[in-house]
């Protein structure tokens, strides 16, 4: 592509297309060491603090306060609406 007074240039990153193994392999590396304690059952993600964490609902419960107050819902179950929403309907 060009012009009488100006050059123009024309580039297509593949950066995506070629990353996405390494990222997969990457992710798939952080995840290996933590295969066992899910395939376990709740009561292996119950003793691993780092699956335990990573659990945001557990049996319609939602255990995460940042959801919570996110969303503006109640601490107790079923997690009514609080804020504007729930005044609105």
């Amino acid at each position: 592509m060009r012009s009488a007074t100006t050059s123009g240039y024309y580039a297509v990153d593949h950066s995506p297309s070629l990353l996405w193994d390494s990222a997969s392999w990457e992710i798939s590396e952080a995840l290996l060491p933590f295969l066992r304690t899910v395939m376990g059952g709740p009561a292996s993600w119950e003793a691993n603090a780092t699956i335990r964490r990573a659990i945001p609902i557990s049996d319609g419960h939602v255990l995460d306060p940042a959801v919570l107050a996110f969303q503006e819902r109640s601490a107790q179950h079923p997690h009514d609406q609080q804020g504007p929403v729930a005044a609105a309907g």
